[in-house]
């Protein structure tokens, strides 16, 4: 099924002839893909030409889908170019090919007198504007396209907009100063969603477990857990992981979480802070909703508040250099609430009694688990120690729409050393080759000892260089946290229980 490009051939003299030339290029077919192009996404500085984009798409997927009883939207990358193919079925060939010249004269008429020309043209330009103007209210076919819009307006392009816009922009939609907007796409037991490019705050009625569903993560993934906020930072902590991100941002996300509710569902005056709503909610006295939930795999928390609740997501681990000096001011607060008593051990496990391929799988089972990855996406490249060109596993994340994140590809290598040794740059070969070879967006090290601290600074220097994801980088104190919740995976490896 060769895709359909919204171009304007030059044998197309007038609208009638390019109607011709669509009906042609459907013939037969029961099914299409139409090409959406988004020009500006990284070939644009201006944020407002991103957004435009995603608004014509909008505009263009909503016009040809409302004809078709069967349809599907994904982003792909082509030559470094974005677009979207538009999946069609069950349609009327003649009232879609009508439908195609119309798109095709909305995004082809720049410099092109004779398309600008037809009226066709002249009245889909009209029907854009008003399109972008009531996306944040009118139903959708594919919100998606709306949130992509709409973080790019928040978050770039009103800097770019005159002030008097802004600040009627911002008069009907308060909670965009701080950088949230209502998703379109997103929804929790038929309850609005704020969305941020990172976070949601989500009305208190919508339990954990509900926002688990939603995101298709397993209940046994969320810990129980606590919040730490020093001056500059805010941390996360549950079973021995420390997340961390700027306490600005969990101060934003409480200011905007409590000015919203108070608008909406009629609470208390907002300057009235002995009823701030984003006071951190008690735990439930059976302790079956504690105020602090940290994802076992150390992306996102969840913080539940009075009024609300806030889903962090794109957490990152505290590194070992970073949590030293809170290491030893904790623990001298330990110590005197405790008098003495040591922190609990890690599990220990027997990595000697597994070989390379079996840490392999092992490796495969962690990704396999993780709530970033594409399940259906992660392929196993050989056994150990074979041709795999520096590729052990290769795992795909799963896209956000709403944030515009298409999927990024990721190579892991396993290494299989001892628990004491430390894995150094000489255990891995060319690694930004490998990267440039596969096409990797980010890569990832997987070992059974610890990671040498020059092998932590290459690998980020090589990611920072190249502008891909954040490496992600695993040693053996990782993979016991993981698993010491999973004794079957204990058995299955090492015969042996945790």
């Amino acid at each position: 099924m060769t895709p359909i490009s919204l171009d304007i051939p030059e044998e197309a003299g007038s609208f009638d002839d390019l109607v011709a030339i669509f009906l042609a290029a459907t013939g037969d077919q029961q099914q299409l893909v139409v090409v959406i192009p988004l020009p500006s996404i990284g070939h644009s500085n201006s944020y407002l030409d991103i957004a435009w984009d995603f608004a014509e798409a909008s505009f263009v997927a909503e016009c040809l889908g409302r004809h078709c009883q069967e349809r599907r939207i994904d982003l792909v990358n082509r030559d470094h170019f974005e677009f979207l193919h538009l999946t069609l079925g069950a349609y009327v060939k003649e009232t879609l090919a009508h439908e195609l010249a119309r798109m095709a004269s909305v995004l082809n008429s720049t410099g092109d007198d004779g398309v600008a020309e037809w009226k066709e043209h002249q009245i889909a330009r009209e029907q854009v504007l008003d399109h972008e103007e009531q996306l944040a209210s009118m139903d959708l076919l594919f919100p998606e396209l709306a949130d992509s819009y709409l973080v790019n307006m928040i978050h770039g392009g009103y800097y770019e907009w005159e002030g008097e816009a802004v600040e009627a922009e911002l008069k009907i939609h308060p909670e965009r100063r701080y950088g949230f907007f209502v998703s379109r796409a997103v929804r929790v037991e038929d309850s609005a969603v704020l969305c941020s490019t990172d976070d949601w705050i989500i009305p208190s009625n919508i339990s954990p477990e509900d926002v688990a569903t939603q995101l298709d993560i397993p209940q046994e993934e969320l810990l129980a857990g606590e919040v730490l906020t020093s001056v500059h930072r805010t941390m996360f902590l549950a079973n021995h992981a420390v997340l961390h991100m700027p306490v600005s941002r969990l101060l934003n996300a409480l200011a905007c979480g409590d000015d919203y509710m108070r608008r909406h569902h009629r609470r208390d005056d907002v300057h009235d802070l002995l009823n701030f709503c984003g006071a951190p909610a008690r735990t439930d006295s059976g302790g079956s909703s504690p105020a602090v939930l940290v994802g076992e795999f150390g992306t996102r928390a969840l913080l539940r508040c009075d009024g609300f609740s806030v889903l962090f997501m794109n957490l990152h681990p505290m590194d070992s250099k970073e949590r030293l000096p809170y290491a030893e001011h904790l623990l001298g607060l330990e110590v005197s609430m405790r008098d003495g008593e040591p922190p609990t051990s890690l599990i220990s496990i027997p990595w000697s009694r597994i070989d390379d391929e079996r840490f392999e799988q092992l490796c495969f089972d962690y990704l396999f688990a993780h709530p970033e990855f594409d399940k259906e996406r992660i392929e196993k490249i050989g056994k150990s120690r074979s041709r795999d060109g520096g590729r052990d596993i290769v795992a795909w994340t799963i896209p956000r729409w709403h944030l515009h994140r298409p999927a990024e590809k990721f190579i892991f290598q396993c290494k299989h050393i001892g628990a004491e040794t430390s894995l150094t740059p000489r255990h891995l070969q060319a690694i930004g080759d490998t990267i440039e070879q596969y096409g990797a967006h980010g890569y990832g090290i997987m070992c059974s000892g610890y990671i040498d601290a020059t092998l932590h600074d290459r690998v980020d220097a090589i990611a920072n260089h190249r502008r891909l994801a954040p490496t992600r980088k695993l040693d053996r104190f990782h993979l016991e946290r993981f698993l010491a919740r999973r004794p079957h995976l204990v058995r299955r490896y090492f015969g042996v229980e945790t």
